[in-house]
């Protein structure tokens, strides 16, 4: 906790979870009550998603050569701020599936630039400890944003919700900027 760039990754990895957790909180509630969709529907959008995450993974290495890591992150979470706001505002079943294998591309790219920059800055002989802070930062960030969202939809609606976690997600992107993500050797 004490390693800048540690720090870093952990301060990006707690953003991302906080506000994309969103999505998998709320996407069974899109499917069903704004596409009208059962749970076939909803198993195609997740279908979509893995699709799009396959399709993150053969990306990966041409994105990393074409963007720094830095700039691979800031532009994958425009994707995903993006995401959130067609969630909220678009009710076309097709549109909503292409936007999910967006996501999911983004999703994996994200979560795999993380995974990498933590490993490749800390020691070999407190890889474990640190992978299990980061698991701790990512799956507790999941639960505590789930948390938070969910009472805010529940005051606000999911929609707005929705538009309020893409905001905020779009400004972690400045708000980070302090805590370059680390390269490694």
């Amino acid at each position: 906790r004490n390693a800048p760039r540690v720090q870093s990754v952990f301060v990006h990895t707690l953003i991302f979870s906080v506000f994309t957790c969103a999505l998998w909180a709320f996407l069974p509630i899109i499917a069903r009550e704004n596409l009208g969709l059962s749970s076939v529907g909803y198993g195609m959008l997740l279908g979509c998603f893995g699709v799009g995450a396959l399709v993150g993974a053969y990306l990966l290495p041409k994105i990393r050569s074409a963007l720094s890591l830095n700039n691979t992150v800031a532009f994958t979470t425009l994707i995903m701020a993006a995401m959130m706001v067609c969630l909220a505002t678009v009710s076309s079943f097709a549109v909503i599936s292409a936007v999910m294998a967006m996501s999911g591309l983004a999703w994996l790219i994200l979560i795999s630039v993380f995974s990498i920059a933590v490993q490749a800055v800390i020691p070999s002989w407190v890889r474990g400890r640190v992978l299990s802070v980061f698991m701790l930062v990512f799956f507790g960030g999941f639960a505590g944003g789930s948390m938070l969202w969910g009472a805010l939809a529940t005051w606000i609606g999911i929609r707005q919700t929705l538009v309020g976690v893409a905001i905020l997600l779009s400004f972690g992107i400045i708000l980070t900027q302090k805590y370059k993500l680390p390269t490694g050797e």
